[in-house]
């Protein structure tokens, strides 16, 4: 590789040529640059410092008045680059998270960035879209600066109808990390009944249960994100769930996902103002 960073010429000042009166005011030449690399260089690169400016007489004599030319630059071919101590390390980035069946598991998939203070990676399993456990323990992969991907495969969740997924990230600082809820439905789910739909400013959830129990309700945006969630007491047969606050969100599709017990119900809720 061949650098050049040379400095520039000085000021030249060639109006006194034909005058007997000389110019003055020459400038000097500017410094030569400095260059640190961790390997050879051609020869040909060079840091020289610039000229110095010239005023020239009636005589075309060269006269600097004084400037002078630039001191030469350095060329560092040995360096060693030691980042300022204040430099800070980019937080990780979950680029993507997925789930799927493949037989009788449960594969969860993700891509991450920026993992250089990664220690290992958790997968969460739960059957309410709540309460999370540990599924399982990824270990991080050294040198993957730019973006890693990883894979876990759960063999032991197919118990039940559906089952939620989440990545957590535990950093060497003891910092965390967690990644969006994936859904994985094994079995058809039950749909469920809204109205109106689409809604302005609230809904109603038609939900039939066996018996007294609690139901959880969340509706979740196109991104996976849980945007209203709620618990609400069932009575044996029919009941009405008063979905309220929608007049909040921005108009577009969500995903409404019940959960009473194993039992999960799911629906699409339009919202429009």
């Amino acid at each position: 590789m061949t650098v050049f960073a040379n400095g520039g010429d000085g000021g030249i000042n060639d109006g006194a040529y034909g005058s007997t009166h000389y110019a003055h005011g020459p400038g000097a030449g500017g410094g030569g640059g400095v260059v640190y690399a961790n390997g050879a260089l051609n020869v040909a690169s060079s840091a020289n410092g610039g000229p110095a400016g010239r005023t020239i007489a009636t005589n075309l004599a060269v006269i600097n008045y004084g400037a002078t030319a630039g001191s030469s630059g350095i060329l560092n071919t040995s360096a060693t680059i030691t980042p300022p101590i204040n430099c800070t390390i980019l937080s990780m980035q979950f680029l993507s998270v997925d789930g799927r069946i493949d037989g009788k598991e449960v594969v969860i998939g993700w891509a991450v960035a920026n993992e250089d203070n990664v220690k290992n990676y958790i997968v969460e399993r739960s059957y309410n879209a709540k309460d999370f456990s540990p599924a399982g323990t990824i270990n991080y992969e050294p040198g993957n600066t730019d973006g890693h991907s990883y894979s876990f495969r759960d063999s032991s969740a197919l118990k039940n109808s559906t089952i939620c997924y989440r990545v957590e990230a535990q950093n060497n600082d003891g910092s965390e990390n967690f990644s969006k809820i994936v859904q994985i439905q094994t079995t058809p789910a039950a749909a469920l009944s809204i109205s109106p739909n689409p809604a302005s400013a609230s809904a109603t959830i038609l939900w039939l249960s066996a018996g007294n129990s609690n139901v959880f309700i969340k509706l979740v945006d196109a991104t996976g994100h849980l945007v209203l969630g709620g618990q609400y007491q069932l009575h044996s047969g029919t009941n009405e769930l008063q979905l309220t606050k929608l007049a909040n969100l921005a108009n577009g599709l969500y995903f409404v996902l019940g959960y009473e017990g194993a039992d999960c119900r799911t629906g699409k809720l339009l919202i429009h103002h």
